[in-house]
């Protein structure tokens, strides 16, 4: 979407032509400033807000916090490496979903059962029996129908704020952090604390620096610190392309998903391990 000759130059700015030829039919619109400068005012133009590449915790809150007073949905993302995340708050979502009904019920029509164990009947030499599942009555001309009914139907999810999904803490299963609790999403609590120090990305020098906040992160919040291992701070580096891919593209279909108010979407973060090629959905906080 930018060019080399693009380097130092603004990147809304550079990739907007790009952008606008992926859909003619919609309207790009790039703004300079930090998104962290912006207030609530600002965020009441959209029904959708997305966060990516924030520095801190702290701004992702403050965002966050603005839009669940407004009620506009929030999603925020970053990629390490081979590894990345994307968090949903919704507020309260409803949404359609098409449920198929069995074939029996339809509406005004019905059916009933007999179980007759074993049956004497009479009948005349010229009628055959009764077959197995024959339509009978007034509508044994018409074909049986053993298609399903679709019926959509209406549902709310409540979701939490981000301050409160971080602040949970190791617990009983459905209430806190326990041994069913993805390994990666301890991993995401070290690399946001260490955003929240260093305000960057880390780089290749600041495994040591990665390996203490996993010690830090894992007192924190009472879990054992091998379930963070090592290896997942060795390709966290810069930002890979293929990692993007995956995780923009999921990201991006769940926004079109809860912007179309249809099935169900993710709750609340979705992991994704570069190394094991392999995205998960973590609910975390009631």
């Amino acid at each position: 979407m930018v060019k080399r000759e693009d380097v130092g130059k603004n990147r809304a700015h550079c990739s907007k032509a790009y952008a606008q030829d992926l859909n003619p039919n919609v309207e790009v619109i790039t703004e300079e400033g930090a998104v962290t400068e912006k207030n609530v005012d600002y965020l009441r133009n959209f029904d959708v807000v997305c966060c990516t590449e924030t520095s801190t915790v702290e701004d992702l809150v403050r965002i966050n916090t603005m839009c669940r007073d407004i009620g506009v949905k929030f999603f925020c993302g970053h990629v390490w490496g081979f590894h990345g995340y994307f968090f949903t708050d919704l507020v309260e979502h409803t949404y359609a979903q098409e449920s198929s009904l069995p074939p029996h019920v339809w509406g005004f029509h019905g059916y009933f059962f007999t179980d007759l164990v074993e049956h004497t009947y009479a009948q005349e030499t010229s009628l055959p029996p009764p077959k197995r599942n024959e339509s009978l009555g007034p509508s044994a001309a018409k074909k049986s129908r053993t298609e399903d009914v679709a019926a959509v139907i209406k549902k709310t999810m409540t979701f939490v704020p981000l301050s409160r999904a971080l602040q949970v803490k190791a617990g009983k299963s459905g209430t806190g952090l326990d041994k069913q609790t993805s390994s990666m999403f301890l991993w995401l609590h070290v690399l946001l604390r260490f955003h929240e120090r260093r305000k960057a990305a880390p780089i290749v020098s600041d495994k040591d620096v990665l390996l203490q906040l996993r010690d830090e992160v894992a007192k924190d919040l009472d879990v054992d610190k091998a379930r963070i291992k090592d290896e997942l701070f060795d390709d966290i580096f810069g930002e890979l392309g293929a990692t993007c891919a995956v995780i923009g593209g999921i990201l991006a279909q769940e926004i079109i998903k809860v912007a179309s108010c249809k099935d169900a979407p993710m709750k609340n973060f979705f992991l994704f391990n570069g190394d094991e090629c392999c995205g998960l959905q973590e609910t975390v906080g009631r």
